[in-house]
């Protein structure tokens, strides 16, 4: 690529004049280095500037843009980014050669990659093929009330879950833990008791209220004692329920 090319891409990209003229011009000139030259875009300061890369990455369709598009799903301090939807078109515009990258995006540690890449896979009417990525796929897009229907499948992708860093996801998969029941998710809830953001505490101590596992009760009398009242009140109701279920059987 000649000067020429690299100036007029920093031109369009801090002005947005005519994206699509430059881009084409780039592409004509070197394809490889356009490409190059947005992915590294992507990574600017400028909000403006990585969204205008997003954009005409989709519009090229080269597949080496796929990882660095699905990186941008999220900020670097993981937080949601504002140009979600236009990485997500741009993610759909590449299409096929981005369903790969995208499937094993649903197990990233970042929350917002994992849902951004369930949301693209579900604009490009993906299929799972098998029971195991399914489950992923609605754990990665937040539908937890597939995960419970599915049962016994979803209790490793939800444990995993259980230990995000977001409170929300955990809480969720707290939740659906509990109804689907299974007793390889106690040591896991057990350990969230000890979550101090959001109601992942509470929401672990009902869980294993509704599982009704021995192997509760102690760390369940110990959280009695805990600093928050709703981790104290759901801890001695999940107790009560736990004596019942022995007292009943």
């Amino acid at each position: 690529m000649d000067t020429s090319a690299t100036i007029t891409l920093i031109l369009v990209l801090v002005f947005g004049i005519a994206l699509i003229i430059g881009v084409s011009y780039l592409v004509k000139s070197n394809r490889q280095k356009a490409v190059e030259s947005l992915i590294g875009a992507l990574k600017d300061s400028d909000t403006y500037v990585r969204r205008k890369a997003a954009e005409a990455l989709g519009d090229i369709g080269d597949v080496r843009a796929v990882e660095p598009l699905i990186a941008e799903l999220a900020l670097r301090d993981g937080s949601l980014t504002s140009n979600r939807d236009e990485v997500t078109k741009a993610l759909g515009k590449i299409g096929a050669p981005a369903v790969e990258p995208l499937i094993a995006a649903l197990k990233d540690s970042n929350s917002n990659v994992r849902a951004g890449a369930a949301g693209v896979l579900k604009q490009l009417g993906w299929q799972p093929p098998d029971i195991e990525i399914e489950v992923w796929f609605w754990v990665a897009g937040w539908e937890f009330d597939k995960c419970v229907k599915i049962g016994a499948p979803a209790v490793e992708p939800l444990i995993a879950a259980l230990k995000d860093s977001y409170g929300d996801v955990s809480h969720q998969a707290a939740k659906a833990l509990g109804l689907i029941g299974d007793a390889r998710a106690v040591e896991p809830l057990i350990a969230a008791l000890k979550v101090s953001y959001g109601d992942v505490s509470p929401e672990a101590a009902k869980a294993l209220g509704l599982i009704g596992d021995a192997r509760a009760v102690e760390p369940l009398i110990a959280a009695l004692r805990h600093t928050r009242t709703n981790v104290r009140d759901t801890a001695a109701q999940a107790l009560k329920k736990i004596q019942q279920g022995g007292a009943s059987g």
